[in-house]
């Protein structure tokens, strides 16, 4: 079964390395897991920051928090050293990152029903 590095589309078109390329480009031993490995799930912790967060303007930040959260017990300040980690990282791996977490926490599927805002009928 491939990972979600492996589906994911290289959104520069056609030509350019895949995600899996990058991946294998980024970890020496051309694993496609998280340059965090011990990122835990998502918990409500970090729900109710993220609703909090509702209207802040750097996203990038509110990614890397979360990001440094995970990495702790939920309930748990990260503190400074968790922070520099998730600093620390480039921008392919922070993705990387994050397509792990959503992976931990989701599943490899994520199902989804919502009403056709035309017709009224259901789309899954």
């Amino acid at each position: 079964m491939s990972s979600p590095i492996d589906r994911v589309e290289n959104p520069f078109g056609r030509g350019g390395p895949g995600a899996a390329e990058v991946a294998r480009r980024i970890s020496p031993s051309g694993s496609t897991r998280s340059p965090l490995p011990e990122l835990r799930e998502l918990s409500g912790w970090e729900e109710e920051f993220v609703e909090g967060w509702r209207g802040g303007e750097n996203t990038a930040r509110l990614v890397n928090e979360i990001l440094a959260r995970c990495l702790v017990a939920p309930g748990i300040d990260p503190g400074p050293e968790a922070r520099a980690r998730v600093d620390g990282l480039l921008v392919a791996e922070r993705d990387m990152a994050l397509l792990y977490l959503r992976q931990i926490s989701l599943g490899d599927e994520v199902e989804l029903v919502v009403d056709c805002p035309e017709c009224g009928g259901r789309v899954t």
